[in-house]
This record gives C-alpha cells, structure tokens and sequence, in this order.
C-alpha cells in the first residue's frame, strides 16, 4: 500500500504523514506540495491512495483529479478540503474523486478509507451513479 499526500500546508502534511504512517508504515507514506509535483511522484512511483487538497498555490487539486484517475492504474482519490461545499463536492466526483471529506470534520475518515482502498472504488461508483441520477 503506498500512499501520496498532496497538501500545500506543511502543518497539515506533516499531521496526515504522521497518522498514515502508523497504519501503513513509514516507507510507505510520500508527500507533495503542489499539484505538479503530486504528478510527478505518481509518474514515477506506484500509489495506490492520492489524499489531495483543492487549494494551492498554482495548478489546483481539480485540475488533476481527471489526469489521476484517467491512469491504467489509477489510484484512489481521496479529496481534503477546507471548502466542503455541496457543487465542489459534487464537481470532484463527477471528475473522478473517490471521496470528498472535510477538513475539519471528517478528517479521521481518511483511515478507513486507506485501510479499504478497495471497497472505496466501489463506494465512488454508487456515488456517481446518484449523482447522474435526475
């Protein structure tokens, strides 16, 4: 199981890094701060789990969770945001986002989500399937 943390906040990195690395070992854990460079690690590295945020500096999270997920092996995408709204929330599914958890409410949920990787692929798939309803 490897896993990309893509977060501009060194703060909140350093706190995901810390809590994922106890589930999954530390060698398993890598860490991005931009958009670019989370392509980067995914290009030369295997992940299985990209938590990302949507805010930063330059290229943002929306902009890459299409090219993620577009990959023959794409990993799970995991949304961490601060801006949890309803049309955000809704725009990173339809791109291809497995999850969408809010910072500051819902962080802990990351856990379970790493731990079941694969039942987060079939969760994503019924959430896309309510959303394309009318």
């Amino acid at each position: 199981m490897r896993v990309l943390v893509v977060d501009d906040s060194a703060a909140i990195r350093t706190r995901l890094l810390q809590m994922l690395r106890e589930v999954c070992g530390p060698e398993s854990v890598l860490e991005a701060e931009s958009a670019d460079e989370a392509i980067d690690v995914v290009a030369r590295e295997s992940i299985d789990v990209v938590v990302l945020d949507l805010h930063m500096p330059g290229k943002n999270g929306l902009a890459i969770i299409a090219e993620l997920k577009g990959r023959a092996t794409a990993p799970v995408v995991v949304v961490l945001t601060n801006h949890p709204n309803e049309h955000l929330r809704r725009e990173c599914l339809v791109l291809g986002a497995d999850f969408f958890f809010d910072k500051a409410r819902e962080f802990d949920e990351l856990i379970g989500v790493v731990l079941d990787r694969d039942g987060a692929r079939s969760k994503h798939a019924r959430a896309t399937r309510e959303l394309a309803r009318p």
